[in-house]
């Protein structure tokens, strides 16, 4: 699937659900959150009849994400029969890892492409305070414990909010100082409840990595699906990327369209641009119809973002999947 720029669709983050057993401060609101019924969402026999299709048009690497995706029921199933699937290159899975240690022996076993967690402060109380009440402890155990398995693939993604975790710098760099994980900077993006925060730059986080361990060393590589930039210091054993949307926009380069857990296909984050799906699924349509209307609307996928100076649509991240 190419788009009007020549870019290549090959990627899709599937959001399984919107819930979370977090309420981060940056990505819902602490009450009044309307929660999707469980009847809009869509079955995982649509789900993977979805993919299966883009898949026909191109989607090669497919991101589960959620809201939290392991509050879904079965969600293990799903993305062990999505990873069983050899017409996909690579599927993995973003978390915020608090359940974890129910399903990780399985992930490895099938040997999921990528775990990402989300964490955004390593320490106890303010943890705490950032996901309104989950426990620090929780995830650091079950860290160690993937470290441990010696599973290859882990990321860590950390937003930083000047301010509020932007002293822990050092502290995320000193993990992957003596771990094998690549460690992601997220800029914090003008969505939602993040409107509310002052995001942190490449360039600070670079001044303060560079002082302390002197002389970066890009890494010309790609690590992942995804835009991030890495680097790496002397004697490190993971390295630190970059994604940075706003002030380092890798829009000429993207890959990627999302799916929610409707089903509704998005073509930007910014941007409420993209493809309903329930025409196809209830059978109106046939799949080379709905391939038809869906290479003739990527068209409509725009050149880049303009977080800077225009607003986004009426969404929460936890709704499609950050």
């Amino acid at each position: 699937m190419i788009d009007l720029y020549s870019r290549k669709i090959d990627y899709i983050r599937v959001s399984l659900t919107d819930r979370c057993n977090m309420r981060c401060v940056y990505c819902m609101p602490e009450y009044g959150i309307e929660k999707m019924c469980h009847s809009d969402v869509l079955s995982y026999e649509d789900m993977y009849k979805l993919l299966k299709t883009l898949n026909r048009a191109g989607i090669k690497k497919v991101k589960i994400t959620g809201g939290e995706p392991f509050v879904r029921r079965d969600a293990i199933k799903f993305i062990e029969k999505l990873k069983s699937d050899s017409s996909f290159e690579k599927v993995t899975v973003t978390t915020n890892g608090m359940l974890l240690d129910k399903y990780v022996d399985e992930l490895i076993k099938m040997k999921i492409d990528g775990i990402n967690i989300s964490l955004d402060s390593l320490k106890e109380d303010r943890y705490k305070k950032l996901t309104r009440g989950a426990d620090l402890k929780v995830v650091l155990k079950n860290i160690k414990y993937i470290l441990e398995s010696g599973y290859g693939n882990l990321k860590i993604n950390t937003v930083l909010m000047d301010g509020i975790n932007s002293d822990e710098i050092l502290d995320f760099a000193t993990l992957v100082r003596g771990n094998k994980i690549s460690l992601r900077f997220i800029e914090l993006m003008p969505i939602g409840e993040a409107r509310d925060f002052i995001p942190v730059s490449r360039e600070q986080v670079l001044k303060t990595l560079i002082s302390e361990f002197g002389e970066l060393k890009p890494i010309n590589k790609n690590l992942g699906n995804g835009p991030a930039e890495y680097i790496t210091f002397k004697n490190f054993k993971g390295n630190i990327g970059f994604i940075d949307a706003v002030n380092h926009k890798f829009c000429r380069d993207c890959n990627r369209i999302r799916m929610d857990s409707r089903g509704n296909i998005k073509f930007c984050l910014q941007y409420d641009i993209g493809i309903g799906t329930e025409d196809y699924l209830s059978g109106k349509i046939s799949e080379d119809e709905f391939l038809k209307k869906l290479n003739m609307r990527i068209c409509d996928k725009p050149l880049e973002n303009n977080f800077s100076s225009e607003s986004v649509g009426k969404f929460t991240m936890n709704q499609i999947g950050g």
